[in-house]
């Protein structure tokens, strides 16, 4: 099996460079309105150029720095979420053979197991770890691994394995412990699109 390429600390570490870096723009941008009041020198005209061009500068490489730092952990996260698919898609298809061979139904949404969900959670989420807890007790809870996982998805802004999991049956109404549903929970347009098409 092909192990990941980035590891749980790795991630944790971009994670952290990502807040830092957009913390450190926030900054440096909400202060452009104080920057009239900050170089504002009559007597020296050039002066008051020179500070607003070298803070201007200041703002834009800081910026510059939190989008390479995003860019950075969406990179990591999609080359895990590239080694978890390929995982996930040889599994699903042993386990649907195991069924046949028992003369089982093969329900593609019953086919997702709790460690599919678990290991995605880990590993290709990028969710802050205060947010694991609540996936992991919805997992104990006895909910479907495939509606857990629907949650998760959303909530991790990944269209295509939120399009997976509904092609395969998972249920867009079904609702975390805070009664939200995976439309109300993800952050991104375009997997806005793809359940609001379903729902």
């Amino acid at each position: 099996m092909q192990e990941l390429p980035h590891d749980r600390a790795q991630l944790i570490a971009a994670a952290s460079a990502r807040r830092a870096a957009l913390t450190e723009a926030g900054v440096y941008a909400g202060a452009v309105s104080f920057s009239p009041f900050l170089f504002k020198s009559p007597s020296a005209p050039q002066f008051e150029l020179a500070a607003t061009l070298a803070y201007v500068a200041l703002v834009l490489r800081s910026m510059s720095g939190a989008v390479s730092a995003v860019r950075a952990e969406q990179a990591m996260l999609a080359d895990n979420r590239d080694v978890l698919q390929r995982r996930l898609e040889k599994s699903l298809v042993q386990r649907a053979e195991l069924a046949k061979q028992f003369g089982l139904p093969v329900l593609q949404k019953r086919l997702y197991l709790a460690e599919d969900v678990t290991m995605y959670l880990e590993y290709g989420s990028g969710l802050p770890l205060k947010k694991l807890p609540k996936y992991r007790a919805m997992l104990r809870s006895g909910a479907l691994p495939a509606d857990t996982f629907l949650l998760l998805a959303a909530q991790a802004g990944d269209a295509p394995m939120v399009q997976q999991l509904l092609d395969a049956g998972a249920d867009p109404q079904h609702q975390d412990p805070q009664g939200k549903t995976a439309l109300e929970l993800m952050p991104m347009h375009a997997v806005r699109r793809v359940l609001t098409a379903v729902t």
